[in-house]
């Protein structure tokens, strides 16, 4: 996860001076964002929204995608990936404040009795397991039908996964281990819904963006909410195909929304302004269990990271090509959400308003590899199909001279030689390597990505 990457990184610079005064880091963060929109010819834009005591900001520059003669604002709606899990946790923190469940709940409880939820050690998975990722569940189902070239899980049915559920054996205890589970986290989201007795969109708008005026939050965009979408384009100026939840996993990153209304979310979770979530959102805010020591730990979905007198509570979100952050200090009483159309990570930008450590910036920095001459002959060695897990694919294939990869529901995206066997993508930050065997075949196909290395293994040559 690239959040982990750039939240250890920060913890390494957390005795860095912080500066005083907000006006020098406004400064930066409108130039930074500058850099980082006009180096891709301004195919995307960047807001970012700062609320604090004496009021709240906007800082935007870009369009609203490739072409667009409109600029991104403050009303510019973008997909929050992951971040919708913190209205998920809201949710649950909500309900058990009206005393509708229990944390210690198991989750069997509120699905029907002919899912077999996994067992280990005669434990069984709990709310609070789903909501600290603890719960052993994976980060993706292996029956997804992602195959069919849809992105954002779209398609995955409330059947598949209790079919899911029914025959999924554990592999660590319960409790045990943090690992991010997308799944563990759409899956709370389906069960408070199945409480409740509404969809999940639905309890979203009555007990969140209802009592807060959040009237551009939303999984399904009104016709007028729509002309306001920024569109996602990678960095090659590839248009995506924009995100779609399912319902049943909709609690896990179905959500859009604006600069002004994250300011108000955050304003209200700060307790800046009053509201009837304010114990929810405070019971959302507590340290549940630890990611690394007592410098990384989660409340309920907020990650928390505290050194040196230094506390902030955060999330961050990545959807197929949209990016964001939404973060506060609750000892300063600062605020900072930050929106992109872009698979640009943009973490170091609101840990950097949040704290003016200008360190992690560089963790945003990329220089693309030299290319390097190749014949376009030697192609047909690294042409097939590579399977990274059950259900996710990479087909490279070469045409006219060039060399394409295809992941399981993404675009098709060009490879360019970086050396004999390493290639490198425009579209993303993302080079691959082909490894070979001792007869020198190619046999499986290592990607890097800032986030990690995942290995693909070659089963077809085409």
């Amino acid at each position: 996860m690239m959040f982990m990457i750039l939240l250890l990184g920060f913890l390494s610079y957390a005795s860095a001076e912080v500066p005083d005064q907000a006006k020098p880091i406004e400064t930066k963060i409108e130039s930074i964002i500058k850099e980082r929109v006009d180096k891709y010819h301004k195919n995307f834009g960047i807001v970012v929204g700062i609320v604090g005591e004496n009021g709240s900001r906007i800082i935007s520059y870009g369009k609203l995608g490739k072409g667009s003669p409109r600029e991104v604002d403050g009303n510019t709606l973008f997909e929050l990936g992951s971040i919708t899990k913190t209205f998920t946790a809201i949710l649950l923190a909500d309900m058990l404040e009206r005393g509708e469940l229990s944390l210690d709940d198991p989750i069997d409880k509120f699905l029907p009795q002919s899912v077999k939820t996994p067992v280990r050690n005669g434990k069984k998975i709990s709310l609070l397991d789903l909501a600290t990722h603890t719960s052993g569940l994976p980060d993706t189902p292996d029956n997804s039908k992602s195959q069919d070239n849809k992105p954002g899980y779209e398609g995955y049915t409330e059947q598949q996964l209790y079919d899911f559920l029914s025959h999924y054996t554990l592999t660590r205890d319960i409790g045990s281990k943090f690992e991010y589970s997308n799944m563990g986290m759409g899956l709370l989201g389906h069960i408070l819904s199945r409480k409740a007795g509404r969809p999940y969109d639905e309890l979203v708008i009555e007990r969140i963006c209802a009592p807060l005026e959040m009237n551009s939050t939303r999984r399904e965009l009104s016709a007028g909410l729509r002309e306001r979408q920024a569109v996602g384009h990678y960095l090659d100026g590839q248009k995506s195909k924009g995100w779609q939840m399912p319902p049943v996993f909709a609690g896990a990153g179905g959500l859009r929304s604006t600069a002004n209304d994250m300011l108000k979310y955050l304003a209200a979770n700060m307790g800046l302004i009053k509201s009837p979530l304010g114990t929810a959102f405070r019971k959302s805010h507590e340290e549940k269990r630890s990611i690394k020591g007592d410098t990384f730990k989660i409340g309920l979905a907020w990650l928390i990271i505290q050194n040196e007198g230094l506390k902030i509570i955060l999330h961050e979100g990545g959807t197929e090509a949209n990016s964001s952050f939404v973060g506060f200090d609750p000892q300063k009483n600062i605020g900072v959400v930050v929106l992109s159309n872009s698979n640009i990570a943009v973490t170091d930008i609101g840990l950097y308003a949040l704290t003016g450590k200008l360190d992690l910036f560089q963790l945003g920095d990329y220089t693309e590899p030299e290319l390097v001459p190749m014949d376009p002959a030697v192609y047909d060695a690294y042409v097939g199909t590579y399977q990274t897990t059950p259900n996710f694919f990479i087909i490279v294939t070469r045409e006219n001279g060039q060399l394409f990869a295809q992941g399981t529901g993404q675009p098709r995206f060009e490879l360019f030689p970086q050396s004999e066997n390493t290639f490198f993508l425009k579209a993303i930050k993302a080079t691959i390597s082909f490894i070979r065997d001792d007869r020198g075949k190619i046999i499986q196909a290592i990607i890097h990505t800032p986030s990690g290395d995942e290995v693909s293994t070659k089963i077809k040559q085409e």
